[in-house]
């Protein structure tokens, strides 16, 4: 890629074998119904924030350069390319579409039924065993020593079905990292603080670059379809950029941190419900919903306090059995199409509190 030409031909080319063309598909799908789900919610009255549908597309975009361009191609040929392409589909995408929340907006497009199948299924003990600690640790760092510094990298070259799989699972092991690290869905069984956020990407530094040195210092490439100054590359590619995207990630969690407390100071002072809202009732109804369909009447939608009804409304109906004298989940303010309503000048109650709930400014997580 010496001239301007062969440049300008790696970047316009693009993968047409049936593997590539089936993820253009799955793409192009999950972004349109991403918008799709995103106008509803605004014909609905709800806002979205925009910022989330730009890191979705980007997440998507992300994946397609892994996966379909001339990256897909090199990736036979040029081992910086295949580094590249693992780093694309382990740090960089997962942590945009994690950025993104897809599955609060999929709870919050879905109709009762539907949203019942999902949290079943996020509650289900195939992934509360799959997103454990230690697991996800081997799906995301082990994995990664496994397939460079083993014969499994000449096999997957040489069957590229194989290799497909094997990228397919770096793109999971990704996802069920980035998703409790960065994530902005409460959809997780393994719920780790700030601090052990911090210490699970503070302890990849030392693992990667590490990696990146080894294969740096290997005078003979594991796979012979790379030549020894390509592999030289790539190690150094792997040592440099991992560290560039980790430290960028770090500097999310650390924004996400000083916002987490600023929500928590704010509720602490309104006397907002925390993580843990009981279950008293009023009249055979939780208090709760009492709150939220104040909260949902009076509060601007795409507030913070509008998100935290919805919710704690969410996680209600998936807990608690239909109580009797209830509407219809389907019913309650925000789950219908209405207009927005004018602020209360009576502010919500939090439930099993005489203070008065402050609205929060419309700014988004």
């Amino acid at each position: 890629m010496g001239s301007p030409s062969e440049l300008l031909h790696y970047l316009i080319t693009w993968n047409t074998s049936p593997f590539p063309l089936l993820c253009t598909a799955v793409e192009l799908s999950l972004a349109a119904w991403y918008v799709e789900a995103m106008r509803q919610l605004q014909r609905k009255g709800r806002i979205w924030p925009v910022k989330r549908l730009v890191a979705f597309l980007a997440g998507l975009a992300a994946v397609a350069v892994a996966l379909q361009s001339s990256v897909s191609i090199y990736v036979m040929y040029v081992f910086p390319d295949h580094i590249a392409q693992h780093l694309l589909l382990m740090i960089v995408a997962p942590t945009l579409l994690a950025l993104s929340a897809p599955v609060t907006l999929l709870l919050q497009w879905a109709d009762r039924d539907l949203r019942r199948r999902i949290l079943r299924l996020l509650k289900s003990s195939v992934l509360h065993y799959l997103t454990f600690p230690l697991v996800v640790f081997c799906l995301y760092y082990v994995i990664m020593w496994v397939f460079f510094l083993t014969p499994l990298i000449k096999i997957a070259m040489d069957h590229m079905w194989f290799m497909d799989i094997l990228n397919v699972v770096f793109l999971a092991g990704g996802i069920i990292f980035w998703w409790p690290i960065v994530g902005l869905d409460d959809i997780h069984h393994w719920k780790p603080n700030f601090g052990g956020k911090f210490f699970s990407l503070v302890i990849g530094i030392p693992l990667e670059s590490f990696l990146g040195i080894i294969l740096s210092s290997t005078s003979r490439p594991l796979d012979p379809a790379y030549s020894p100054h390509s592999w030289y590359v790539g190690g150094q590619v792997l040592w440099g950029a991992q560290d560039v995207l980790t430290v960028a990630a770090l500097l999310i969690l650390f924004l996400q941190w000083i916002k987490s407390d600023e929500r928590a100071a704010r509720r602490a002072d309104a006397g907002a419900i925390g993580d843990g809202a009981g279950v008293a009732t009023r009249g055979g109804v939780p208090h709760e919903w009492h709150w939220i369909e104040r909260t949902l009447a009076s509060v601007p939608p795409g507030s913070e306090l509008y998100d935290q009804a919805m919710a704690l409304m969410l996680r209600l109906e998936s807990e608690l059995p239909h109580p009797a004298g209830k509407p219809e989940p389907d019913l309650i303010p925000g789950l219908v199409p209405q207009p927005p309503t004018q602020p209360s000048t009576h502010p919500p109650m939090a439930p099993g509190s005489s203070t008065p709930a402050v609205t929060a400014p419309s700014a988004q997580s």
